[in-house]
């Protein structure tokens, strides 16, 4: 058998460079797609838990309210005093939490979504608290004739709720979106791989020893 040519020499050399060059492209393609995957999975989660944990206290917030102010229409004491008692529980939780919350939608969504929310649902129910709370003093003041009259509460209320799921849809879009952008796998055509395998092959060749 005769000895290998230089040029064979070369080509082994340049085979094996090319080769390296692609399984090592390949493997970082994988492991930086793997890493993108991880963080948009996470962001998506994250999302997707404070958008529940936001709208459940709205919810609870608003159903507290309906409940009180049927009370209040009911006019029985012992029932007004238990419901009283069981809203003033809501509202401290509502009051324990939004601060936190609102933090929570600034990282996990944006700053015009928590604006948005803060600006919107903090008035909203400060407002419809002072309603109920002015309510109950003039029923205990001029009795059941007043208990009737709702003070536009029932429809501040709807209101409230309506607003809550154009928020909460739009919050979700958000998510969806996040969600498209981890489906969307990086795709990389036969000429960019040409280029990268250029790239590697260059590199290698011409580093310094």
């Amino acid at each position: 058998m005769g000895l290998i040519t230089l040029q064979q020499a070369i080509n082994w050399l340049l085979g094996a460079v090319i080769g390296g060059a692609i399984a090592f492209a390949w493997q970082r393609r994988g492991w930086v797609f793997q890493q993108s995957l991880k963080r948009g999975t996470d962001k998506y989660e994250a999302q997707v838990s404070v958008t529940r944990e936001a709208f459940s206290l709205v919810d609870k917030r608003i159903f507290a309210s309906r409940l009180y102010l049927d009370t209040l229409i009911e006019n029985d004491k012992d029932n007004v005093a238990a419901e009283r008692e069981r809203y003033r529980k809501v509202v401290e939780e509502w009051n324990e939490k939004i601060s936190g919350l609102v933090i929570l939608i600034r990282v996990r969504f944006d700053f015009q979504s928590s604006v948005r929310f803060e600006r919107y649902f903090l008035p909203a129910f400060a407002e419809i608290d002072r309603k109920l709370r002015q309510k109950r003093l003039t029923i205990a003041k001029s009795g059941h004739e007043q208990a009737l009259i709702t003070n536009g509460i029932r429809e501040d209320l709807s209101l409230v709720n309506l607003t809550a799921r154009e928020i909460m849809a739009d919050m979700l879009k958000i998510t969806s979106d996040t969600l498209n952008i981890i489906d969307d796998e990086p795709k990389i055509s036969i000429k960019n791989r040409s280029q990268l395998t250029h790239f590697y092959l260059l590199k290698s060749l011409f580093k310094l020893r």
